[in-house]
């Protein structure tokens, strides 16, 4: 009896053991099918603007922002006319294994030209698969740029993530796109891992990383500064190359 219940002890020990590996196999192996869906929630009314100097400003609009459709998957800001606007639509996926990049759908974002005073900063962007992975949060910073006219670029707002830094850049007044792509990891949890600029819309915004290729104007005047004395020192090295 002894020997058979050590032996039995034995064997409940391995299989204790091997459980957690047994789960990860099955969840590793299992399939996901579904449609994502998501909204756009909690208006930030204080932040920063982008000044034409290149630094940051800070406004605080809780008394005077102007947004619409919150919570909801089309909102819009600002004064009209002129309001910004961002739009979700949700993709459908099928037999999606753990772990596989799969795309979630598109946000589409028109860079309006209103007031300063009436912008939002920043909101919440809910990602949702009707219960088959548990629901994804980003938050969003909303960056409006004051025009210079050194670039559309340099002067483009953007839409930053909270899960990486790569920026959804908009040229002012104009309408553009973006895909995005997640997957689904741990027990399971749905995860927003990059976006990419849709091609049909990739002349009116860009994936940046905050501002646009374009140099501040601070930035400019160094650069020029910079030449400058490039040029006197070369032309002073000729000088002395040429009296030797």
């Amino acid at each position: 009896m002894h020997i058979r219940s050590a032996a039995a002890a034995a064997v409940l020990g391995v299989a204790t053991l091997l459980s957690p590996l047994m789960t990860s196999a099955a969840s590793a192996d299992a399939l996901y099918s579904g449609s994502v869906t998501g909204f756009f929630s909690d208006p930030v009314t204080s932040g920063d603007v982008v000044l034409i100097s290149g630094a940051s400003g800070f406004l605080n609009n809780g008394a005077s922002a102007v947004s619409t459709g919150f919570p909801g998957a089309a909102v819009t800001w600002g004064s009209t006319p002129g309001s910004s606007q961002l739009i979700f639509l949700g993709d459908n996926f099928l037999n999606v294994t753990s772990m596989q990049i799969f795309h979630l759908g598109t946000i589409i974002y028109t860079n309006g030209t209103s007031d300063l005073s009436t912008l939002i900063f920043g909101a919440k962007l809910h990602l949702l698969t009707g219960g088959v992975a548990d629901e994804h949060i980003s938050d969003l910073n909303i960056v409006t740029t004051q025009n210079t006219g050194l670039g559309a670029a340099r002067d483009s707002d953007f839409v930053g993530f909270s899960d990486f830094s790569s920026t959804f850049n908009v040229y002012e007044g104009m309408t553009s796109s973006i895909e995005l792509f997640g997957s689904i990891v741990g027990d399971p949890m749905l995860t927003l891992d990059h976006i990419d600029i849709s091609p049909v819309a990739a002349s009116a915004g860009f994936i940046g990383h905050g501002l646009g290729a374009v140099p501040e104007p601070a930035t400019w005047a160094m650069m020029i500064l910079g030449f400058f004395g490039l040029g006197g020192a070369l032309r002073t090295r000729r000088a002395r190359a040429a009296l030797a």
